[in-house]
């Protein structure tokens, strides 16, 4: 769905403008501060222990996990944001009147808000992206890389003395494998890490003068995604689902897994993303009337009577609105799988012989409604195929594999966790554009004496 289209559609059925909805995520506690160059870690790629930062860049919250001496550390940044998950950064940030940025909301006169910088990025074809566009999403990840720094350095034992060559794995979304988008990703790490590195304070104008720094991958969601599964007992064979409700948005794929010579290779069938996160279901209910009220990052969870009476406005019109969200993301999810019916419609279960394995992540997954609404997909599908949904949440990682705070909240981290790891451990991933479409009905046959 183009950003044209959803936010039309969002219009003509009274959604709240999710920009005006005050969502309490990212007030800033502390506003990050230039560290001088004498604290920064040491940036020569010849010398140190090499440190791996993955970088979940989401459209509404970003995560990291660092990895350091064969351990995997997951990043608090509690000290700088107040948010029930310690593990979430609200992806925003403020810019001050003098030209430098800050994580987080700064509450102060003359200071810019940008929030979201990532949605530009997904909603826009990269040759029509604005500079300031870019700039935004190069500062917002510079800001994170150094918060991430300091955090390692004061946090995660031996770190503070020891000499760093830092490499940044950043998310790529799945379905922009090749070509422009992943160019333009790989562009916005690569800046992002230089200015973090550098010994300046992290200002819009030094972008465009930034040298990029050549430590950087970006490794496709998916692929890191599935780390946790693929190395599990719960791994199945065959057709898998993915159903991903962050806050912001909705990635749904359909994907194979099997190994070639001891390595997995993953065939996207089809991939999507959608603007139809558990925000996005809030701003629904919410409606226009729910503008400029204050409300809580789970409150997609709150009783229709309970947003009734909050907003004094018909049970009914929120539950319309709640439904047609709801109705948009089986949609999606619908069309995902057409897409990858035309390519594979073979194996068990396509045959109705196995079930079809839905691995569940995102904070929105634990969400009620979104629950009722993937039992509903099941349903439907199960009327008009014989393929059985088996949602399945992604399973955690092994005791002390991750350290931190986790709780039961791995399915938000995976990809952070999974873009630590070396990409050449993460398989190989197919890309959609790269599968040829085969069908059933229209099979050629060669002869195979004919060229004798």
């Amino acid at each position: 769905m183009s950003a044209d289209a959803g936010d039309a559609s969002r219009a003509a059925h009274a959604w709240a403008d999710l920009r005006k909805l005050r969502i309490r995520t990212s007030v800033a506690q502390r506003i990050q501060r230039y560290v001088p160059a004498t604290d920064r870690p040491l940036c020569d790629h010849s010398v140190g222990e090499q440190v791996i930062i993955g970088l979940d860049f989401g459209t509404a919250f970003t995560k990291a996990v660092v990895r350091f001496r064969r351990r995997d550390y997951l990043v608090d940044w509690s000290t700088l944001v107040s948010l029930e998950d310690p593990a979430l950064l609200p992806t925003g940030f403020s810019e001050a009147p003098d030209g430098q940025a800050v994580l987080g909301i700064v509450p102060r006169p003359g200071w810019q808000r940008r929030l979201r910088p990532k949605v530009p990025l997904l909603a826009t074809e990269p040759e029509k992206l604005s500079t300031m566009d870019v700039e935004s999403a190069v500062l917002f990840v510079a800001l994170a890389v150094r918060e991430v720094q300091r955090w390692f350095r004061t946090t995660v034992p031996l770190a503070a003395g020891t000499p760093i060559r830092w490499r940044l794995h950043m998310g790529l979304p799945s379905e922009s494998v090749r070509g422009a988008r992943a160019e333009l990703f790989r562009q916005v790490a690569s800046r992002a890490m230089g200015l973090a590195m550098s010994p300046e304070r992290v200002r819009r104008a030094a972008v465009a003068s930034t040298s990029p720094y050549e430590s950087v991958s970006v490794i496709p969601e998916l692929q890191a995604q599935l780390r946790s599964y693929l190395h599990s007992p719960q791994r199945q064979r065959d057709l898998h689902a993915l159903f991903d409700c962050g806050a912001g948005t909705l990635d749904i794929a359909f994907f194979n897994v099997h190994q070639i010579e001891q390595s997995d290779r993953i065939s996207v069938f089809s991939s999507r993303v959608d603007e139809l996160g558990a925000h996005f279901l809030l701003a629904a209910m919410a409606g226009k009337r729910g503008e400029g009220l204050v409300w809580r990052d789970d409150d997609a969870n709150l009783a229709l009577t309970q947003i009734a009476q909050k907003l004094n406005a018909d049970i009914q019109d929120i539950e319309r609105r709640a439904s047609e969200c709801l109705g948009l993301q089986r949609c999606r999810f619908n069309d995902a799988y057409t897409v990858s019916h035309r390519a594979y419609q073979t194996g068990d279960v396509m045959r109705g012989i196995r079930p079809l394995p839905l691995l569940l992540c995102g904070g929105g997954s634990k969400i009620d409604r979104i629950r009722e609404n993937i039992s509903r997909i099941g349903d439907e599908l199960a009327r008009h195929s014989l393929v059985r949904l088996e949602p399945i949440p992604i399973p955690d990682p092994p005791q002390d594999s991750l350290i931190g705070d986790i709780g039961d909240n791995y399915h938000r981290v995976t990809i952070a966790h999974g873009l630590c790891e070396l990409p050449r451990n993460l398989g190989t991933l197919v890309a959609p554009s790269e599968i040829e479409a085969f069908s059933l009905d229209h099979r050629v046959l060669v002869d195979r004496d004919a060229d004798r």
